[in-house]
């Protein structure tokens, strides 16, 4: 392997990690709920709503800034997007108001989407796709071990002690990228006319292609499920199992098992035959059955595990069809698609929380199996194609 090579491998593997450490800046609240509502003596609803709000934040850059990628200089706008996140999460350390946490909350969802950019730079390089799979899988191991991660460093330093390290590391982060991420080839160029036709486009096609408002659809469903569960198993085990902020961080991977089921995709989707609605069935049912036997820890277990696994196929398996429905106009697709599927998470983690509050985990869990099975009834014609 020659020396160049060699550096190409070891600077995609950083990004890699880099985004991964991004992407976790979202997640990182899910386990410190009951904890931030104690300390900052607010509801629990209130305090769900500091990961709801990063997600709001998430959506409205991926819908309104990342467009701009099309248009200014993706280093430069990466730079800016590091800046905000190294910003917020300083601000969310050092304050302890409520609603300047929410602020900062939400600032952070913005600078979070500039994962999205990163891929769209690189993936006009000569190995894109490849990029594109090493930095997938660095979001997806961020996302899930970043559960654990401020539960430990919870139990250690103090729930905020997670967000100084992830302060560090985002300033270092924007700084490595701004000086090793390739320069992009398109510069500054007039924007006014050609953004509002794209956001025009990203509207129209939710409205009017059946195909990407079904898929959004489902992309809206799953994140709900996702963001509804892990936003609350946290309360559950603590009031349930009286379970201590490091025994939560284990518990948080299982959904790091489960997800891996990703990894065999390609597999298990031809074992039912690309069909989501197998998936959203067995998701029902693991569901109603978690519901039924709620005080059974080995039952919440196994149901996390297979839970976080169905969620992950039918994600696979929603982009497959989408981009295989849509082709020649895959961006837009994806635009549209991870704006539900982010939006989707901020419903999910904010209506959840006031559920669990007046009816406590059965009823959230069986609100969940409900909104499954919407899915299965609803009727599209699904590209089978084996590739």
């Amino acid at each position: 392997m020659n020396r160049e090579k060699f550096n190409e491998i070891i600077l995609i593997t950083l990004i890699a990690i880099i985004c991964g450490f991004t992407a976790a800046n979202m997640y990182y609240v899910q386990p410190l709920i009951p904890i931030i509502r104690d300390d900052l003596t607010v509801s629990y609803e209130k305090a769900s709503m500091l990961y709801s709000f990063a997600l709001v934040g998430n959506a409205v850059s991926l819908f309104f800034i990342i467009p701009l990628g099309d248009f200014y200089n993706k280093k430069k706008l990466i730079a800016i997007l590091y800046l905000i996140s190294s910003l917020s999460l300083l601000v969310f350390f050092v304050s302890s108001n409520y609603y300047s946490l929410l602020l900062m909350s939400f600032s952070i969802g913005i600078g979070t989407s500039a994962i999205p950019l990163i891929i769209a730079g690189l993936s006009k390089q000569k190995n894109g796709t490849s990029y594109i799979g090493r930095i997938m899988a660095g979001v997806l191991i961020g996302i899930l071990f970043s559960r654990f991660l401020s539960s430990i460093f919870s139990e250690i330093w103090g729930w905020k002690s997670i967000y100084i390290i992830s302060t560090i590391l985002m300033v270092f982060s924007g700084a490595f990228l701004f000086k090793n991420y390739p320069s992009p080839e398109n510069s500054d160029k007039p924007i006014h006319k050609n953004y509002r036709h794209i956001l025009f486009l990203n509207i129209n096609g939710i409205i009017e292609n059946k195909i990407i408002r079904y898929y959004c659809f489902n992309a809206f469903v799953i994140m709900f499920i996702f963001s509804a569960f892990w936003s609350n198993v946290s309360m559950f085990l603590t009031s349930s199992f009286h379970f201590s902020q490091s025994e939560i961080g284990l518990f948080s991977l299982v959904g790091v098992t489960g997800a891996s089921s990703a990894l065999f995709s390609s597999y298990i989707l031809k074992l039912v035959n690309y069909k989501n609605k197998i998936l959203y069935i067995l998701t029902v049912i693991v569901l109603i059955i978690m519901a039924s036997v709620e005080k059974q820890i080995f039952i919440t277990v196994l149901g996390a595990l297979l839970l976080d696994a169905f969620i992950q196929l039918i994600h696979v398996n929603n982009q497959r069809h989408l981009y295989l429905s849509c082709k020649g106009n895959e961006a837009r697709a994806a635009s549209c698609y991870m704006t539900s599927f982010v939006i989707g998470g901020a419903f999910g983690g904010f209506i959840s929380s006031y559920f669990y509050t007046l009816y406590e985990w059965r009823v959230v869990l069986v609100i969940c199996a409900i909104i499954s099975f919407i899915p299965v009834c609803l009727n599209i014609k699904e590209n089978n194609e084996r590739n």
